[in-house]
């Protein structure tokens, strides 16, 4: 099995300065360690191995040795736990910026994005990869939060494509939501800012928060807001899981001239089995094609348990 080439030299550079060593028989660069049963406490072994601790789940950092085939010098590897690893990707498996990346503990050490309860959570992928018959390394942010699933889910850095029209809709900027991440006690918080680009007479603009897509619940509303030229909407809301089904929301939306609480009134019925899509949408008070506006920014992050 091959690596394919990369221009990670960068980002291998900046994350160095959190590694440590540890014995271990050769494990190839980029891959998944675990600690093992072993009397060792140090001692780290592939994903999938016999002598895996807490069926492989106990994360201790990416293989730094360079190359498939690794001789290490006194059975000591070099493992990156923190900062951004040049991390396995597996083959025949697409990721995209923003995911979270995660390993399956019988998979033998390559990374994916986390679709399954099973896969467990090391990181933010930090670039984006088509599927390849080859195991290619990619940039993944690891970071102590993402272990149990903590920490950034998804951001949105460059604004959308603009909306116009009197009827809600979400711009085609979002954040998802892997299937199979959130349980009970499970806290999403959503920051976004929609900007007005283009405003026709005295119409006016509403901006909501849904999860799970344009057709799904209301997180949050702002008040109807009267249209300005560079009017900025902003959202700021916790969402907090109840079961695999029920979410509660709150928080705050508006401008800084006009802010309202917001939130749900009792539970939103959700469903966690599937990936949810975190969008904002927009609608005007008139179809006037004079009336445009624009996602900046969209930033999502769970903390607490996982499933």
């Amino acid at each position: 099995m091959a690596t394919g080439s990369s221009n990670l030299s960068a980002i291998r550079a900046q994350g160095i300065l959190d590694w440590f060593m540890y014995p271990a028989d050769a494990i190839p660069e980029g891959y998944v360690c675990v600690f093992d049963t072993t009397a060792d406490p140090r001692s780290v072994v592939l994903p999938g191995n016999a002598a895996q601790l807490n069926g492989g789940k106990a994360f201790a950092g990416i293989s730094m040795d360079q190359g498939t085939s690794v001789v290490n010098v006194d059975n000591q590897l070099t493992v990156q736990k923190l900062g951004i690893a040049a991390c396995a990707l597996k083959i025949n498996t697409a990721c995209v910026k923003g995911q979270t990346a995660a390993y399956d503990p019988a998979d033998g050490g390559v990374i994916v994005p986390r679709t399954s309860p099973k896969h467990i959570p090391i990181g933010v992928f930090q670039q984006s990869y088509s599927a390849s018959a080859y195991v290619q390394l990619v940039g993944v942010e690891l970071h102590a939060q993402s272990v149990g699933g903590s920490g950034l889910v998804g951001d949105v850095i460059v604004s959308s494509t603009a909306i116009t029209g009197n009827t809600e809709q979400a711009f085609d900027q979002k954040v998802t939501v892997p299937a199979a991440t959130l349980v009970a006690g499970s806290v999403l918080k959503v920051t976004g800012k929609v900007r007005q680009t283009a405003v026709n007479g005295t119409d006016t603009i509403i901006c909501r928060i849904r999860f799970g897509g344009l057709a799904g619940v209301v997180m949050g509303v702002t008040p109807t807001i009267a249209g300005a030229v560079g009017g900025l909407s902003s959202f700021e809301l916790t969402g907090t899981v109840r079961s695999a089904v029920a979410m509660t929301a709150s928080g705050f939306a508006g401008t800084v001239a006009s802010v309202q609480s917001t939130g749900s009134v009792g539970t939103l019925t959700i469903d966690t089995t599937v990936a949810n899509d975190v969008v904002a949408t927009v609608i005007f008070s008139s179809s006037s094609a004079g009336n445009t506006a624009v996602l900046e920014d969209l930033t999502v992050t769970v903390s607490g348990p996982v499933a």
